[in-house]
């Protein structure tokens, strides 16, 4: 039967046909509305074909009106949707009743519904969302609940609606006993195109408890059938977690950890493999938090099986390096440890190297939450964790010093005395610290410093660093060598009769012939006839060393030193220091840039570059011999504490039990000293040396090799200056590379030097 409804009402449902309508005229169309949607709902059966045309007053341009008639047909339909769903493709009817009438009524209501659907699909504002949102909450076991699940996830991605979407959805999962409607949530979800903390709601999922009964299912599906649809929304949870971990969807990533853990049970065994492989690809991406949620979740599903955690272990050797770690996850961290470490067995090799590096993080972050893990691991591997940490403070004392072969080291107490003079006449705070700068690695940043400032190049000698100290007492002059330990030595050789001067340089041996010259090398000036020159630019204080130079040499001055002031080129003539070098009568290893207009400040200097051939890029350590290998020695830096730092292992060989380690510098002469335990060494990192990898003891490349044993300085490098200079040997800036801007650094010399002549 045909209804006239739609006649009847289509003169009433005009809609505003403005934007901005007036008020009586909105009101008038929204009272028409409210008398269709009223007839439509007492009398459903006769009004069914009238929705239609309310749905057409959805293309209305108010948006107001629009609202109105969205939440009508909302109103609507949950007032006349039967409570059963309508089977398209059979011509029985569920209920009593007149048949024809019946299957009539069917036939406009799901045509009428599909149509409002499908604008609620079609449209993007706030109020689409809701309409999802109520009509899934009231009519889920109607048609097309796929769709609106489909609408009310992407709804999660928008704030105006986010959480009564996440409120809905949750509570449908939760609640409802039709494991249908909870499997066509689970499908949907696959797309991942939804706010991440919606997973939330899978770990409140009760779909799984054995408790259900065949009563709770909504058509009275046999235990079979119940089974067989909790797999299906298994899997289904299982394809979310896979395609998450597969697509490296890093916003869920801390949601379907917890979900993982929680649903380990459901995933099946044939998947399992694939999972632990996409898990392991996570560590690899990530911050710290990230990496230590994924190893606690892979601990709770493989914990109890046959499963390698060499990647896990390697991951958390890795996050624990002293210089990259930040204090996150301290609790998590403790617990890693202890499963991977104390109840379960790792190789005693790799344990030692990990309780190493995990006695360097507490030293250098100070962690004392870690002692205890730390108590047990030495317990449970018996390791004796001072030995592989604890050096003593006797490590580097009584070497023999360069320097002495050149002046006579003085008391404390005068050493003491003259420091303190040279640091007050510096203004340093600290008086009884070593008064001279220290330069940084060289790294391809540094390349922007010689193109921005005007720097200074010479060639790094490769000598004995010191600082000259000259002064009078009662007309008489004194000149002393300063190391970096803070020892004075007295010179032997006659200078100016001047007031307090301080050079930094190197002392050098030239080859002159057959004959061997002690030669020291003034780089700066810090002090200069009893005046402050520091602040002063570094062509200023040079002029001053050159002065120096020229007294020194007119007065005859006498003695085994010679003295003179570094041959110094613009930035872009480093190409020409570079070749110059083999000309020198002294070794040389590098370059040093120098900026014009910085003043000489104590300590490190992030301006003043070092640069390095990265195969001569070298690092100084406290050299301890293994107690359980002759041939192998650790290596320690300084750590913030000021206590000696395992750093990594330095890999000997039978000879250097004979007396035969290294060789010095690139000569052919090798340094012969019996032992090296105890001693401060000079080592370069070896790119093709093969060494053991202590955690497996298989072979890698890459390792340290000895140069030469230092005396002139008591102190390994800290760990922050081993990591630059790890960092800038991984860069390997060549001196190619270099080359290749210096016509940029000059250009913009040029341009610099144009500028200030205006």
């Amino acid at each position: 039967m045909q209804s006239t409804a739609p006649k009847k009402y289509a003169a009433v449902m005009s809609c505003p046909d403005q934007e901005s309508p007036q008020r009586s005229e909105l009101e008038l169309s929204i009272q028409n509305i409210s008398t269709v949607c009223e007839a439509i709902i007492n009398d459903p059966h006769t009004h069914v074909g009238t929705v239609p045309l309310v749905i057409q007053a959805l293309d209305a341009k108010d948006a107001e009106y629009r609202n109105i008639v969205m939440l009508s047909l909302v109103k609507v339909f949950k007032n006349i949707i039967p409570l059963y769903k309508i089977r398209l493709h059979s011509n029985k009817v569920r209920g009593s009743g007149e048949c024809a009438q019946l299957q009539e009524f069917d036939k406009n209501l799901l045509h009428a519904y599909t149509g409002f659907v499908k604008r609620i699909m079609r449209c993007s504002e706030a109020i689409s969302y809701r309409a999802a949102c109520y009509l899934l909450e009231s009519l889920d076991h109607f048609n097309l609940a796929d769709r609106l699940i489909s609408k009310m996830l992407r709804g999660t991605l928008e704030r105006s609606c986010r959480n009564l979407c996440v409120e809905i959805l949750g509570r449908k999962v939760r609640e409802s006993t039709d494991m249908e409607l909870v499997y066509s949530i689970i499908s949907e979800m696959c797309s991942l195109k939804f706010h991440p903390p919606v997973l939330r709601i899978l770990l409140e999922m009760n779909t799984f408890e054995d408790s259900a009964d065949d009563s709770d299912m909504q058509d009275g599906s046999s235990e079979k059938t119940r089974k067989a649809m909790q797999r299906k929304i298994a899997d289904g949870v299982t394809r979310i977690y896979i395609s998450i971990l597969r697509n490296q969807r890093r916003d869920f990533y801390e949601f379907v950890f917890c979900c993982l853990t929680k649903h380990k049970n459901l995933v099946r065994s044939d998947l399992l493999e694939g999972l632990g492989m996409l898990l392991n690809d996570t560590l690899s991406a990530g911050d710290i938090r990230t990496k230590l949620s994924c190893m606690q979740c892979i601990l709770e599903i493989f914990g109890k099986q046959d499963y390698d955690f060499g990647v896990m272990v390697s991951t958390l050797f890795d996050i624990i390096d002293p210089g990259t770690y930040t204090k996150t996850g301290s609790d998590e961290l403790v617990f890693l440890v202890r499963s991977l470490f104390v109840l379960r067995r790792q190789l005693p090799a790799r344990a030692r190297a990990f309780l190493q590096r995990l006695l360097q993080l507490c030293l250098i972050r100070h962690m004392p939450e870690l002692r205890e893990i730390i108590e047990e691991m030495k317990q449970s591997y018996s390791l004796d964790y001072r030995d592989a940490i604890t050096v003593g403070s006797g490590i580097v004392w009584g070497i023999q010093m360069d320097l002495e072969s050149i002046g006579s080291p003085a008391s404390q107490r005068d050493c003491e005395r003259l420091l303190l003079d040279i640091n007050t006449l510096l203004s340093n705070t600290n008086k009884l610290k070593f008064p001279g700068y220290q330069p940084v690695s060289f790294m391809k940043c540094h390349i922007k410093n010689l193109m921005e400032e005007d720097y200074l190049v010479c060639e790094k000698s490769d000598g004995v660093r010191a600082l000259l100290y000259i002064c009078t007492v009662n007309q008489r002059s004194f000149g002393f060598f300063l190391d970096r330990k803070n020892t004075f030595y007295r010179l032997e050789s006659t200078f100016p009769r001047i007031e307090s001067t301080l050079f930094d340089g190197e002392v050098v041996v030239d080859s002159e012939g057959e004959s061997k010259v002690r030669h020291f090398l003034i780089c700066d000036a810090m002090l200069f006839g009893g005046r402050n020159i520091t602040d002063l630019t570094h062509i200023e204080r040079l002029s001053h060393a050159l002065k120096f130079t020229r007294i020194y040499s007119a007065e005859g001055a006498c003695g085994a030193l010679k003295i003179s002031v570094k041959e110094m080129q613009k930035a872009y003539g480093l190409h020409c220091v570079y070749m110059e070098q083999h000309k020198l009568k002294h070794g040389s290893d590098g370059l040093i840039f120098t900026p014009t207009s910085a003043p000489y400040r104590s300590g490190t200097a992030p301006k003043l570059l070092k640069w390095k051939p990265p195969h001569l890029n070298s690092v100084d350590f406290a050299i301890k011999r293994c107690n359980d290998c002759r041939w192998l020695y650790k290596l320690f830096c300084l750590g913030h504490t000021k206590e000696y730092v395992f750093f990594d292992y330095y890999f000997g060989t039978e000879d250097e039990d004979e007396g035969q380690v290294g060789v010095d510098t690139g000569k052919e002469k090798a340094v012969e000293h019996a032992d090296i335990d105890g001693k401060l060494g000079e080592f370069r990192f070896d790119k093709e040396k093969w060494v053991h990898d202590l955690c497996d003891l298989s072979l890698v490349k890459g390792g340290w090799e000895f140069i030469k044993v230092r005396t002139d300085k008591d102190t390994p490098n800290a760990v922050s200056v081993v990591i630059n200079v790890v960092n800038s040997i991984q860069e390997d800036v060549s001196i190619e590379m270099l080359n290749s801007y210096v016509p940029e650094i000059r250009s913009k010399w040029k341009l610099r030097e144009a500028a200030q002549r205006r």
